[in-house]
């Protein structure tokens, strides 16, 4: 069984950015067991690294997410569109 990083269990979550001369990187580590075993299933699952797997695990929910707020977008467009018509009609 995959047994994930130490990182992952270290027990600090950090959104501080790290800084190593010119490069500016963030270090997330995630203390919660459940994230953690989900993040190994998904690499059990993919054969992915552990990296590979939350990156595209996260590129994917925010594809849905935008696809969910453009939709709600065009509904509420079409929603004024309606309104405004049967008000002129009226």
């Amino acid at each position: 069984m995959y047994r994930p990083p130490e990182v992952l269990l270290s027990g600090r979550i950090s959104h501080e950015p790290a800084f190593k001369g010119n490069d500016m990187h963030t270090e997330l580590l995630i203390d919660d067991q459940d994230a953690c075993a989900l993040a190994a299933e998904l690499v059990e699952l993919t054969g992915e690294s552990l990296r590979a797997a939350v990156v595209t695990a996260l590129r994917e929910q925010i594809a849905r997410e935008t696809a969910r707020k453009l939709r709600q977008e065009r509904i509420m467009a079409i929603t004024r569109d309606i309104a405004l018509s049967s008000r002129m009609a009226a």
